[in-house]
């Protein structure tokens, strides 16, 4: 799915990375860049360096909280907002096409068992 999406994505101007990053942020899975890094699972360094992009193209922007200064947040921008809304359309119709062969049945199977596959992983995750 990844080598169908990231050519679209790239069209756009955006990298996979960076289009999760905005997804996950739009959505609240992630408030900080510690939040992507375990998230992610990336390093540091790399994500800071994905997070200065975003920012320097006004889609984020580091937002310091008031009660501890050294705590950042990050928050969409408008042009973020709007990069983001612009890209899930596109997105989804790629993974509707290669799902598009797919019965109802098998998607009812196929759901159930990215389900199961996650809680497998989430529990290893735990350990």
């Amino acid at each position: 799915m990844l080598r169908v999406v990231e050519p679209v994505l790239a069209a756009c101007g955006v990298s996979f990375q960076q289009y999760l990053i905005l997804l996950w942020v739009r959505d609240g899975v992630v408030v900080n860049p510690r939040d992507i890094r375990d998230q992610y699972g990336h390093d540091s360094g790399a994500l800071t360096r994905v997070i200065d992009q975003l920012a320097e193209r006004g889609f984020l922007e580091r937002v310091r909280r008031n009660r501890d200064r050294r705590k950042v947040e990050l928050k969409l921008t408008n042009g973020g907002r709007a990069a983001i809304d612009g890209l899930i359309p596109i997105v989804v119709a790629k993974q509707n096409a290669v799902l598009m062969e797919f019965g109802v049945a098998e998607m009812r199977e196929f759901h159930r068992l990215l389900v199961k596959l996650d809680d497998g992983l989430s529990t290893l995750l735990r350990e």
